[in-house]
């Protein structure tokens, strides 16, 4: 059928009226993005907060993004990264490359510690996250895995670079600059 997220909204709607948990996450979703619908924080938290306690990574990731941000709620790095755990727990990508992000420059109760966020972002830059796979490069560039490691770091700079990210094309002609043509080969 031809897109339609006003008619994609009222089913929503009247499924989550009707107590569809995922209708109720899809809509709290759409007034988070202001996909289809005026974006309303403040809706967006109501509606997924009411229900934060389901197993679901969308649920929990936007939760985490909603306190990360202040957004439709008082700003709580420690709240977020709570959600931000429960997500990754069950799986979600971008919450690992989240949480990466906070480890790496410390926010919260979380003191910067290179080592978890080069585990957080591993995964989703296994998962094909050109954003962690451009910070993963960054970690190796920098030594954060107890040495500079310049292959590693190219390698995923190549990666975010086929996703078409800019900044890692320029990051990547920088370090091959650096880099002997034995290490480029490898």
């Amino acid at each position: 059928v031809p897109q339609n997220k006003k008619k994609a909204f009222e089913l929503y709607q009247a499924s989550a009226d009707e107590g569809d948990i995922t209708a109720t996450i899809n809509l709290g979703v759409m007034y988070y993005k202001g996909d289809g619908i005026p974006q309303n924080y403040d809706k967006a938290f109501e509606l997924l907060n009411d229900i934060e306690h389901v197993n679901s990574p969308v649920l929990q990731l936007y939760l985490g993004n909603l306190y990360f941000y202040g957004y439709g709620v008082r700003q709580d790095i420690n709240k977020a990264l709570d959600y931000y755990l429960r997500s990754a727990a069950l799986g979600d990508v971008s919450a690992h490359y989240f949480l990466g992000s906070i480890y790496q420059q410390g926010k919260g109760v979380v003191k910067a510690n290179p080592s978890e966020a080069l585990l957080y972002y591993t995964y989703a830059a296994q998962k094909g996250d050109p954003n962690a796979q451009y910070n993963l490069a960054t970690l190796y560039a920098g030594g954060a895995a107890g040495k500079v490691d310049k292959i590693q770091a190219y390698a995923w700079l190549v990666m975010a670079s086929e996703q078409n990210m800019p900044e890692a094309n320029e990051a990547l002609e920088k370090l091959g600059d650096s880099m002997s043509l034995s290490e480029i080969s490898q």
